[in-house]
């Protein structure tokens, strides 16, 4: 699953949209992607698992946050 991502310079992800819906809007220290979700959490709602994730910054890809 692919999905619009907007995270801070930490990773921490403060939003999301589905691939096909409105992206998140890019502000001044927050960054928006298309990003593949990983594969665990393919058929879940992203509400249900947003906060196990964040963006690893430097290979700019989501992760499990532990």
């Amino acid at each position: 699953m692919k999905l619009h991502v907007a995270y801070d310079r930490n990773g921490r992800i403060l939003g999301a949209a589905g691939e096909d819906g409105d992206q998140p809007a890019a502000l001044p220290g927050i960054t928006v992607s298309l990003m593949d979700i990983p594969e665990e959490f393919d058929k879940a709602e992203p509400m249900e698992f947003l906060h196990r994730l964040r963006v690893d910054v430097e290979q700019r890809r989501v992760v499990s946050s532990g």
